[in-house]
């Protein structure tokens, strides 16, 4: 969900696409994932123990940088606990395939989760996102020095509204944000700033076709030799005039003639259609959408609408009604993590081929609300829920792998 600088061998990556295609999906072991963990941020912060949900990360001066997330530190959140939001900014080495203790180097603005970051060459761009008082309309550029090991926050043009839960690219000196919350409504509209312009301001560009989206996932990679945007899934709450949504349709935004396409609606290994609303994506080098994670379309759409029946209960007094879906609320919150189906599957797609393909199932990606950065030959995967209100503090290092088939 961010510019990632990074080197990948174009010809690697065709050669580890076609062995792993729709064609070859039936032969055993043609790629795999590695999975490596890493050292969590709770060595740094105790807070962090028990993990937290959509903070910014990025990667500057060699380091990794993790800012900001949220979780329910004391009481859970089935129980009625209070949402503690974090302004830390820490950082770590990356040495080999591991990375150094974890130290704080600053903090944010404001304690922040649920906006988007960029990666660029100046530093780790924070855009938007949720804090105590509610969403924020900020936009920042964090400047770590390494040798004085110092942190300098660098002041960018405000969003014109105040935007959550979307999720963003980077083109050239361009950021994309796409759907999220815009001014607390669910919304599929787009925002593009031109960091290379004089006076540079966020301007508003046609919005992503659908339903609104929130949570979705984005990621600039090219198509036919050209970098285009590309978003798939996401959710949306019910409002006064519309019911609740989860999509599950993907589409392609090309930004030299300002236009959306629908492409290819991702599917798991058996066919059936997968919406990444809360999960993640990468690039794998400039030419492969890497998808993983994310709700269970069912049964979260499911809750969805459950939640909206409350809400008409409430609004009609039916007192019965309300007492009967509150405690199906509670029901929902106090499954296994296994109930809820969360996303096993690591889906990769070709904007050329416009096809989606299984790359395996894993545990490690089962989560919403991580957030997810590629380096050189591996994404980072970092926080997000196992369940509603349940985090995890792991850092997954994967590594997609090139196999032989079995015979």
């Amino acid at each position: 969900m961010m510019k990632l600088y990074r080197l990948f061998f174009p010809v690697f990556l065709s050669f580890l696409f076609g062995a792993c295609s729709s064609h070859s999906q039936n032969r055993k072991n043609v790629c795999t994932v590695s999975w490596h963990s890493l050292t969590k941020i709770s060595s740094a912060n105790e807070n962090f123990t028990k993990g937290v949900s959509a903070c910014f990360v990025g990667k500057v001066n060699g380091c990794l940088l993790v800012a900001g997330g949220c979780n329910f530190p004391d009481i859970p959140a089935v129980e009625g606990g209070k949402k503690v939001f974090y302004d830390d900014v820490y950082v770590a080495r990356i040495i080999g395939d591991t990375v150094q203790q974890w130290k704080k180097a600053g903090s944010l603005l404001s304690p922040t989760a649920y906006g988007v970051s960029f990666s660029v060459p100046q530093g780790v761009i924070c855009v938007g996102g949720v804090t105590p008082n509610g969403s924020t309309s900020a936009a920042y550029r964090l400047e770590y020095n390494s040798e004085k090991d110092t942190l300098i926050l660098h002041s960018l043009p405000s969003l014109p509204y105040k935007i959550d839960n979307m999720a963003g690219a980077i083109i050239e000196d361009t950021l994309y944000i796409v759907g999220g919350n815009v001014d607390k409504k669910p919304s599929s509209r787009m925002f593009a700033l031109n960091l290379g312009e004089n006076f540079a301001k966020w301007h508003e560009l046609p919005p992503v076709p659908g339903n609104p989206r929130t949570q979705p996932v984005c990621v600039a990679v090219k198509k036919a030799g050209r970098m285009c945007l590309f978003v798939a899934g996401g959710f949306a709450s019910a409002t006064d005039n519309r019911d609740a949504s989860l999509s599950t349709d993907a589409y392609c935004y090309e930004p030299d003639i300002n236009r959306w396409t629908k492409i290819a609606e991702p599917c798991k290994s058996d066919g059936q259609p997968i919406s990444f609303g809360g999960g993640v994506a990468v690039s794998l080098g400039d030419s492969l959408m890497l998808c993983m994670g994310g709700v269970n379309k069912d049964i979260f759409l499911d809750a969805l609408k459950r939640e909206q029946a409350l809400k008409k209960a409430v609004a009609d007094h039916d007192q019965k009604t309300e007492k009967l879906l509150r405690e199906k609320v509670k029901a929902y919150m106090n499954q296994p993590s296994e109930w809820y189906k969360f996303n096993k599957e690591l889906l990769v797609y070709s904007p050329d081929k416009n096809e989606w393909t299984a790359f395996g199932s894993y545990e490690q990606s089962a989560r919403a609300g991580a957030t997810a950065i590629y380096l050189e030959d591996a994404f980072y995967l970092f926080g997000g829920e196992l369940k509603p209100g349940i985090r995890t503090p792991e850092i997954w290092r994967g590594k997609v792998e090139q196999n032989l088939p079995l015979n």
